[in-house]
């Protein structure tokens, strides 16, 4: 299985961060827009193996009792018709419509990953992000943008 050698973060003040200068334990908590993981394999082309993961309200690593390390992100559930969740801010419940997209919360990622070192995402102007995902290799400068 690859193994992830290094990132890099974007966050919404602008500034960006990398592995070879800072541990992950020591990123802002909150303002990720972006993160590139850098894998030790390489594709046919000769250019290392990478994921790319935005549009998250978290980011998180989890290093493991075998010392091993995952990165991940909050992932979003698409709701079947009439499902109750329970509303985090107010501690109440809310009926939700068929098709409502919920993100995974902080919580559930704790309970699944009890080391888990979380970051905070926070979103950005399409323009912003279309930056970012030119400077990540994801997307060429004049590349248009996809549309529903």
């Amino acid at each position: 299985m690859p193994k992830v050698i290094a990132w890099k973060a974007w966050y919404s003040d602008g500034k960006v961060y990398r592995s070879e200068s800072l541990d992950w334990s020591d990123l802002p908590d909150d303002g990720v827009v972006a993160i590139n993981l850098y894998y030790d394999k390489l594709t046919p082309a000769g250019d290392a193996y990478r994921r790319f993961m935005q549009g998250s309200d978290y980011y998180f690593r989890v290093i493991q009792e075998d010392g091993s390390i995952i990165y991940g992100q909050s992932s979003l559930h698409v709701l079947p018709k009439g499902k109750i969740v329970a509303n985090g801010k107010t501690g109440g419940k809310k009926k939700l419509p068929k098709g409502a997209v919920i993100s995974e919360s902080r919580e559930s990622i704790v309970e699944r990953y009890p080391s888990a070192e979380i970051k905070m995402g926070k979103w950005v102007s399409d323009k912003e992000i279309d930056r970012i995902m030119v400077e990540a290799g994801e997307r060429q400068p004049d590349d248009p943008r996809p549309t529903c």
